[in-house]
């Protein structure tokens, strides 16, 4: 990672540069990326991801990211992105600012953290009533990773059970 950081800070003396980034890094990589790199350079960076959900997205904005682009758009909408964010102005697609527009002001303001992409996707499952094991299997994670995350949610959105977790994201997250 230092590395990489090295060499996108060294990036900044071309101020026309546009860094392209992969939010599907493991471990939360985008955010912790951004983090480490110049103020001047983060706005000019546009995180390209698969799938990310929108308080991952805020969470980018907010550490500094120019933009967030679907990996699954079209070229049209990259180079849009790119001529967008060098001139300055933030640029989001679709998919992403739709989903950007449904979070609670309180995680887009940042006053909770967001669930991480593994948070929301564990959320996602407890949602439709799985137990531990199933969203373990389904995930391809072990039932103690389930929980872990479980426990980091609870403590995120102030909750001590399954069910109030469900009630609150429900009108927070939907």
């Amino acid at each position: 990672m230092c590395e990489a950081v090295g060499l996108a800070s060294s990036l900044i003396a071309t101020n026309s540069c546009v860094l392209l980034l992969d939010g599907d890094l493991p471990d939360d990589g985008a955010a912790r990326f951004l983090g480490g790199v110049a103020a001047n350079l983060r706005r000019r960076t546009i995180v390209l991801a698969g799938s990310l959900a929108a308080a991952d997205v805020a969470d980018l904005l907010r550490a500094g990211a120019g933009g967030a682009l679907s990996k699954r758009g079209q070229v049209s909408d990259l180079v849009v992105a790119i001529r967008t964010v060098t001139a300055g102005s933030i640029w989001v697609d679709a998919p992403f600012l739709e989903a950007l527009v449904r979070l609670p002001e309180r995680l887009v303001r940042g006053e909770c953290r967001s669930p991480s992409s593994r948070e929301s996707q564990i959320l996602r499952f407890v949602r439709r009533g799985m137990t531990n094991k199933q969203i373990a299997s389904g995930m391809g994670i072990s039932e103690a990773a389930v929980k872990a995350g479980l426990q980091r949610l609870f403590q995120k959105f102030g909750v001590k059970n399954r069910a109030e977790l469900v009630q609150v994201t429900k009108q927070e997250l939907s």
